[in-house]
């Protein structure tokens, strides 16, 4: 901690601008605690200080790459679907809003890159602390029942850490995972100082704190959170090579023993885990997923997108469409709601099948530029951005809105991660 405050001041003394945009990368994750406008003005704050140093420097070189290109693409999609929007001055602010999370990952890619890439260990070393500080929070709420700031869940079964009554601290914790395992198991200096002093091999000690970290998604007790989690864990694990060995087979018995024993033992978990998911995927997974909560969203969904083809209802309209009485009530479906808790249907009924496509050929264009660069040293920063915008597009399993500023700062995020290549700037 002590070479960290020693690196922010030396930071102070050599470049200023670098400094505010480290130092406000460093708190980002804390922002999501704070607000949606507070996570807001970090990123567009990020972004000044990333604009002004370019244009200070001259480096518009750096914008001459195919990602930036990529998303300058999607942005015109989002801006030529205003002219079918039912509501214009609704999606006007979302769709030319865009263009911060363009700025974003750029910014992100920059940041992590300068100064022979010494920001980036500041960066993820302050984001690891955050992350390890989240993670006992919601271990002392499992156990007490309050986190460290007195919040409680609404819900029993569910966590709620630091964003109290929002319950939406299990995406923050899937969005942020791998970022942290990845920066652990890249980290020399964690090496260095503190395992091989006590012995332990790296591999070893990231198998371990990937199970912990399981562990505590299934006590935050969002199920399709859970199953993200542990789906891009297994993916990490597989394709990092970390093995299992004797001592780590050990551990996967212990985390298995753990859940279960949860489930078993608490009534919360055992209503939410076993007797509302497991059990009746098992016996009819067809009549589970249409029984679901959310399989009604889904169809309303799918009958706005059918109403909507070719461009949607616009970027935030699903809210406004999903209102109107006179085509829907008719049809005894659910009441309005701000999107179809699957992002699939959200895409397809906002932005209809030319914004289904364009997403479509985005990534198909991200995914081939991500094989072009994955040899390089970050390269398992790069799989954790890819198994995180992997597991968003899971079919079937529910999700928040891909849209709204909290899941799109995040995915934006992993996805500058997925494009991290080495270079001198």
């Amino acid at each position: 901690m002590f070479n960290f405050i020693k690196q922010i001041k030396g930071e102070i003394s050599s470049n200023f601008n670098h400094f505010l945009g480290i130092s406000i990368l460093s708190i980002y994750p804390i922002a999501f605690f704070l607000g949606t406008g507070i996570v807001n003005l970090c990123v567009i704050l990020i972004n000044l200080i990333f604009l002004f140093d370019i244009f200070k420097k001259k480096k518009f070189s750096f914008f001459n790459k195919d990602i930036f290109y990529y998303l300058c693409g999607l942005w015109l999609i989002f801006l030529f679907n205003l002219v079918f929007s039912i509501d214009f001055q609704n999606s006007l602010g979302r769709a030319f809003g865009f263009v911060r999370y363009i700025i974003f990952v750029m910014a992100l890619i920059y940041y992590l890159n300068i100064n022979n890439q010494r920001y980036q260990k500041i960066i993820l070393t302050s984001w690891s602390f955050i992350f390890f500080i989240v993670s006992i929070d919601l271990i002392y709420e499992f156990i007490s029942g309050k986190n460290l700031l007195g919040f409680t869940s609404y819900i029993p079964g569910r966590l709620a850490g630091f964003f109290n009554d929002e319950l939406k601290i299990g995406h923050f914790y899937f969005g942020f995972c791998l970022i942290v395992l990845s920066f652990l198991l890249n980290s020399e200096f964690i090496r260095q100082k503190y395992l091989i002093k006590i012995k332990i091999n790296q591999k070893n000690f990231i198998f371990f704190c990937a199970l912990v970290i399981t562990l505590i998604s299934f006590l935050i007790g969002e199920r399709s959170n859970f199953i993200k989690t542990l789906f891009v864990v297994l993916l990490f694990i597989f394709f990092t090579r970390i093995l299992i060995n004797k001592k780590n087979f050990f551990f996967l018995c212990g985390l298995i023993i753990i859940i279960f024993s949860t489930i078993n033992y608490n009534d919360d978990y055992k209503k939410r885990f076993l007797n509302q998911m497991l059990v009746p995927i098992i016996e009819n997974p067809i009549l589970y997923v249409s029984n679901l909560n959310y399989f009604d969203h889904y169809r309303f969904g799918i009958k706005i997108f059918l109403e909507n083809k070719i461009n949607g209802v616009g970027l935030k309209n699903y809210r406004i469409e999903s209102s109107n009485q006179a085509k829907y009530t008719k049809h005894n479906w659910i009441n309005s709601s701000i999107h179809p808790h699957q992002v699939h249907i959200e895409i397809l009924s906002e932005l209809g099948i030319v914004g289904y496509l364009s997403f479509i050929i985005f990534f198909t264009l991200s995914l081939l530029n991500f094989k072009k660069n994955i040899n390089s040293k970050n390269r398992n920063f790069k799989l954790a951005g890819l198994f995180f915008i992997i597991s968003t597009f899971l079919p079937l399993i529910p999700s928040g809105s891909f849209f709204t500023s909290h899941a799109a700062t995040i995915f934006w995020m992993n996805y500058a991660f997925m494009n991290f290549s080495n270079e001198e700037i």
